[in-house]
């Protein structure tokens, strides 16, 4: 398990790194992170080599429809000039309910098909959006104190390590890393 923890994060195992392994469910994190800061066309090959290796339909990963979704889902914390994701963008929670709220309409089916999102979860738009962000190895935090003004950002630290991790990958292998097409654990 040493390896497959060292060759995911790219570099030496730590408790932080075996933290987020979170016995291989942070691998899924971590590509699901990785393609919002690649092309769809990336997503979009590896659902065709799937399809083309024979995968049983219940174990294909549906990458690009998952990538879509998180895109679309995290829109409101991404900064409009550079296109990255930015814990520097404070939203309301109403203004937050009211875009999971538009977002839970438009593809809740597919929220529950490609990341199995059950109907016995809350139903507040808010948990939707922790939920899609904790699939990306994410959080919400609140931002301020006042209960009447309730603000919200996306954890400085969870973004900062899953950016850190992103780039790890890529300083280590500039080309594909295999481990990003066939997975470990995920």
């Amino acid at each position: 398990m040493r390896w497959q923890i060292e060759q995911c994060y790219q570099q030496t195992i730590t408790p932080e790194t075996i933290r987020d392994y979170d016995r291989g469910k942070g691998v899924r994190r971590l590509k699901l992170f990785e393609s919002l800061y690649q092309p769809e066309s990336d997503s979009s090959d590896k659902d065709t080599a799937e399809l083309l290796a024979g995968i049983p339909l219940g174990d294909l990963t549906h990458a690009t429809a998952r990538r879509r979704l998180a895109m679309a889902a995290l829109r409101p914390f991404t900064d409009p000039d550079s296109l990255q994701l930015s814990s520097d963008l404070i939203l309301r929670q109403s203004e937050i309910e009211a875009f999971m709220h538009t977002f839970r309409h438009d593809h809740e089916q597919d929220v529950r098909l490609f990341y199995g999102w059950r109907q016995d979860y809350s139903r507040r738009p808010i948990n939707l959006l922790r939920f899609l962000l904790h699939q990306c190895g994410l959080k919400l935090t609140r931002y301020g104190k006042r209960e009447s003004d309730q603000r919200y950002r996306l954890d400085p630290e969870a973004l900062a390590t899953m950016e850190r991790y992103v780039q790890q990958r890529q300083y280590q292998n500039p080309e594909k890393d295999s481990l990003l097409l066939t997975g470990t654990g995920a």
